[in-house]
């Protein structure tokens, strides 16, 4: 990573902050996202999430689709929590052609514990709620993990999925 990938992460995370303050992108703010996305590399990801987290009412078919090659790889820790964050706001119809290369993105997650588990289990209390029965499973082994953070966020989860 050099100087100018670390500059480019603040941007993102200055970008998302601006939204959630209510406040839209400038024009050369917006060109620059666009930019990014040509990157094939993480800066490409992560303006991709960038977008979906931006912009969750939007379909971002073309972010989905910039973001969606990480899924199969091994990615540093910020890029996978930011694509974890990306799938949660992300349309439910936008995960439907994608779902088994997410759960294989979930099975390495869970696999590796390299990153905190809790947008791992929101996306699985997600994916529950869309009527996929795999996040269920995995939601209901993880409620039986020998981690109790973990065990508790997913019953919180599963509550949540059987109160509706």
């Amino acid at each position: 990573m050099n100087q100018n990938d670390a500059l480019t992460r603040e941007t993102f995370l200055r970008l998302k902050a601006k939204v959630a303050q209510g406040h839209s992108w400038t024009p050369e703010e917006s060109a620059g996202l666009q930019r990014s996305l040509e990157d094939h590399g993480d800066i490409g990801i992560l303006a991709g999430c960038c977008m979906i987290v931006c912009n969750p009412s939007e379909p971002n078919h073309r972010a989905i689709e910039v973001i969606r090659p990480a899924f199969a790889r091994d990615n540093p820790r910020y890029v996978e929590m930011s694509i974890y964050e990306a799938l949660i706001y992300a349309q439910p119809e936008a995960l439907v052609p994608i779902r088994d290369e997410v759960f294989s993105m979930i099975e390495r997650s869970l696999m590796q514990r390299a990153i905190n588990l809790d947008n791992t289990i929101f996306l699985l209390g997600k994916m529950a709620r869309m009527g996929e029965n795999r996040a269920l499973e995995f939601l209901r082994t993880l409620a039986r993990d020998d981690d109790t953070e973990i065990q508790s966020s997913a019953i919180r989860v599963l509550r949540g999925i059987e109160s509706v």
